[in-house]
């Protein structure tokens, strides 16, 4: 990632107009050591020898755009068979902030 990161800088030094100022945009995005992230999460469960059941939600929060952000949650239900549990489980994330998206054309842009 780090060579990734280089690259772009690279691009952001170049003067080229919209796509080094995007380029500067984008290596600040790809830079999260530092950034606080807050993860909220509440959890139940339940088993009464032949049922289980667990269902978590939870709460992702960060102030740099570029860190997926939102809700989500899991639940599980299994049955056991004597040692044997299988279980069926369903999760989700809904994200709070939008995708990065260029707003630059660098299709045309090659670097040696």
């Amino acid at each position: 990632m780090q060579n990734l990161q280089d690259q772009i800088v690279q691009v952001s030094h170049l003067g080229i107009p919209g796509v080094s100022d995007e380029a500067a945009t984008i290596a600040d995005h790809l830079t999260i050591r530092g950034e606080r992230i807050d993860y909220y999460q509440s959890a139940v469960g339940y088993f009464d020898g032949q049922w289980t059941m667990q269902s978590e939600v939870f709460f992702v929060d960060a102030k740099k755009e570029s860190i997926p952000q939102g809700y989500g949650g899991y639940a599980i239900v299994g049955h056991t068979f004597s040692q044997f549990t299988p279980y069926v489980m369903y999760g989700l994330f809904n994200a709070t902030n939008d995708a990065y998206s260029a707003q630059t054309n660098w299709g045309l842009l090659t670097l040696a």
